[in-house]
């Protein structure tokens, strides 16, 4: 959505940012596969319930 409406930048900022709500912050908390949820990981290492 964010590409589709020209916030390119936004986008790339949010896939290579290391904390949360980034894609590399899952991969920093050893996710093995990406989340559909942003907020599957809990800053203390432990996982959303499924809903």
């Amino acid at each position: 959505m964010l590409t589709t409406t020209g916030r390119t930048d936004v986008a790339y900022r949010l896939l290579h940012q290391r904390t949360f709500p980034g894609r590399c912050y899952q991969i920093d908390h050893c996710a093995t596969t990406m989340s559909e949820r942003r907020d599957a990981i809990k800053p203390d290492g432990s996982f959303q319930d499924a809903r």
